[in-house]
């Protein structure tokens, strides 16, 4: 069991690395539990002997070693020079610390940029100079790397910008025969945590009846998969609130909500009851946040593929949500939508389970919450 655990460990931190994660040492501290849970929990359940002590020292060895590992590769790669051709996707790249960036329009020739890697719009509308440059560095061995692919990596995010010269084919799903397992997948998770998350539920429907008068479910309607409108279910959260009043943005320190309201919003459990969508099929656990009809009719008119982040079912949680939080403005929304598009290309279990992790992080520690 204990081998087991070390090949999952492994298996996954090696895997789930190769998306852009803020808190890596953390992740691995979730995985490495979860799998060495398992190996007390299977002999446990089968009434065979283990030792304690063996497996807490299994942990700690596991988690010290993945995470040595992974800081010698981030290490090698922060040493790595990256030589890009100025372009639209310069500023927010350099901006990174993944790695060295050498600007490459004061760099004529390759002997002098001492590059390792060269990011390029190798799509864009380069002068035969800059052309000439980039085939000279391919023969030689040094790898091109499209600038819109290293942005999306580097970020995890899919540039809209980038996406306005291109075709919509591009942020298609990659994985199109997994979108009908996350649907059993779904069911299945809410039926081994059912007990918990009905306890949990209960409760919290006593703080809100305690509190005060009012609905302790709130009803509204979001745009779901493939436009079609449906009714979403959260707990209240807000007093004096109809749907006669205006849309808009909740902003933080709103004086609409409540003191319960206020905890619920911190930890993202006003939205254990869109379990019920789950249920009937309208949202998944996982995916793209639905958004109100107004908003959706307001943001086609201005974002050109936003209509494209319909291609999935909604979810609870998502790629946006653990990547950025809430929005407040259209701005950080153009923001939300590459990160929804860089879900919708990467939809995978892989993708799943960071997402799970990194909600659970958000329940506990309120990551991201507008209250």
């Amino acid at each position: 069991m204990i081998l087991l655990s070390y090949t999952l460990t492994f298996l996954f931190c090696n895997r789930l690395t190769t998306y852009p994660i803020r808190n890596p040492i953390l992740l691995f501290f979730l995985i490495t539990s979860l799998t060495h849970i398992g190996a007390i929990a299977i002999p446990g359940a089968f009434r065979f002997y283990y030792s304690r002590s063996f497996i807490l020292v299994s942990f700690l060895i596991t988690l010290t070693w993945v995470s040595i590992g992974y800081l010698l590769s981030a290490h090698e790669k922060s040493n790595k020079r990256v030589g890009f051709v100025p372009d639209k996707y310069t500023e927010e790249l350099t901006l990174m610390e993944n790695y060295q960036w050498v600007d490459l329009s004061s760099a004529p020739s390759l002997d002098e940029a001492e590059i390792d890697i060269i990011s390029a719009d190798l799509h864009g509308a380069l002068t035969d100079d800059w052309r000439r440059f980039l085939a000279a560095a391919s023969l030689s061995g040094i790898p091109l790397i499209d600038s819109a692919t290293l942005y999306e990596t580097v970020t995890g995010r899919i540039s809209l910008p980038h996406l306005e010269n291109r075709s919509i084919d591009e942020v298609k799903t990659q994985y199109p025969a997994y979108l009908p397992i996350k649907r059993i997948l779904d069911m299945s998770l809410i039926l081994i945590f059912s007990p918990l998350i009905l306890l949990v539920m209960t409760i919290i429907a006593v703080a809100i009846r305690i509190e005060g008068k009012g609905s302790i479910i709130f009803i509204q309607e979001r745009v779901g998969y493939r436009s079609q409108i449906f009714k979403i279910y959260k707990f209240r959260s807000m007093s004096n609130f109809s749907d006669s009043q205006p849309t808009k943005f909740t902003k933080k320190d709103d004086q609409r909500i409540t003191a319960v309201g206020r905890i619920l919003r911190k930890h993202r459990l006003d939205e254990l009851p869109q379990l019920i969508n789950v249920l009937n099929g309208s949202m998944s656990l996982i995916g793209p946040r639905p958004e109100q009809h107004d908003f959706v009719t307001e943001y086609s008119d201005t974002i050109a593929f936003y209509p494209y982040r319909h291609s999935v079912k909604p979810g609870i949680t998502g790629w946006a949500q653990v990547s950025q939080g809430y929005t407040l403005t259209e701005k950080s929304t153009r923001k939300k939508l590459e990160h929804d598009f860089y879900y919708i290309k990467n939809v995978s279990p892989w993708l799943d389970f960071l997402i799970l992790i990194k909600t659970f992080n958000t329940i506990l520690g309120g990551y991201g919450s507008r209250y």
